[in-house]
């Protein structure tokens, strides 16, 4: 086998990297982490407020929320491991 099949085996068994929002919990403090995993859960809070904060924050995120609504519904790498 040969040419696009190939490539598309190769690239599934590749470690898949983990989100952006697990990449920035791990990088916060205890308490900023603890902050961001409640309104992570709190589903009354905008994604695109979570990411905008994140953003201002410094971090490499899209202020516009597709991460943070990609995480919270289990799409992420997170989710496969």
């Amino acid at each position: 086998m040969s040419g696009l099949l190939n490539e598309i085996k190769a690239n599934s068994t590749r470690v898949r990297n983990k989100c952006a929002i697990d990449r920035i919990l791990k990088l916060l403090d205890k308490q900023d982490r603890e902050d961001l995993e409640a309104a992570m859960r709190d589903e009354s809070i905008a994604a695109a407020a979570i990411a905008r904060v994140l953003a201002e924050r410094g971090f490499d995120i899209n202020p516009n929320g597709e991460r943070v609504r990609v995480h919270r519904r289990g799409q992420c790498g997170c989710a496969r491991g």
